[in-house]
């Protein structure tokens, strides 16, 4: 996992691991020819093409996609203190929540809404995202960066600390009125054999993995038990 509370840089994100910086290529800043990770393709369509509306499509026959990017728009990564409000949210669902509120943890975790008016890159998890940009960006690129599995690692592992600091469980996933496929008994989409939302919400012990270690940032602080 790649704890980006407080940090100030990738640290992952050198020659010995992720892949360092490299040149400008047609606009594109690529991954550093000294990185194994120089040639990775995208392997998806770009995201949101005019022809295309909003589709964020991913078509693996199509060729000469592009080479796998990072563009670094910014360094404002998430803080302790922006953990910290989203580890109080008690609840991870809230049907009312409105547009302009910030309720629910599964919201604020996400990254739609948290503390402070940046809301160029929004919150959390979408802000990391965002601030790498290139393949990271979108939806239909991200996972090709190996850098994906080390923030999604964190993620897991935010989300582990926070099911052990409320003791949630299934019963705060909704039944109704959600988007497709994330209703409490939904089937996640593209994963065989089926397996449900509510399968997933759960200890991470239960499915044989540890971390070793919860705390978060330079301070080092453990959310498992509120404070």
């Amino acid at each position: 996992y790649w704890d980006w509370i407080d940090a100030k840089r990738c640290e992952p994100c050198t020659n010995e691991l992720m892949g360092g910086p490299g040149e400008f290529v047609q606009g594109i800043q690529r991954i550093s020819p000294a990185s194994p990770f120089r040639n990775f393709s995208e392997y998806c369509s770009p995201p949101r093409r005019p022809t295309m509306g909003n589709c964020f499509a991913c078509h693996t026959t199509r060729t000469n996609f592009p080479p796998l990017n990072r563009h670094w728009d910014a360094n404002l990564f998430p803080s302790t203190e922006d953990l910290r409000f989203v580890m109080n949210k008690t609840r991870y669902y809230v049907p009312e929540e409105r547009e302009k509120q910030c309720d629910s943890f599964h919201k604020s975790f996400e990254g739609f809404c948290g503390l402070g008016n940046e809301t160029k890159y929004l919150w959390m998890h979408n802000r990391v995202h965002n601030m790498v940009s290139g393949s990271l960006c979108c939806s239909a690129t991200a996972a090709n960066d190996p850098l994906f599995i080390a923030h999604h690692s964190q993620i897991d592992r935010i989300f582990q600390t926070w099911l052990l600091r409320h003791k949630a469980t299934p019963s705060q996933l909704p039944w109704f009125n959600t988007k497709p496929g994330n209703c409490r008994k939904c089937n996640l989409a593209g994963l065989f054999p089926l397996i449900t939302n509510q399968d997933l919400f759960r200890d991470s012990r239960h499915f044989g993995y540890v971390y070793d270690t919860y705390k978060f940032g330079k301070d080092q602080l453990d959310f498992r038990k509120p404070t």
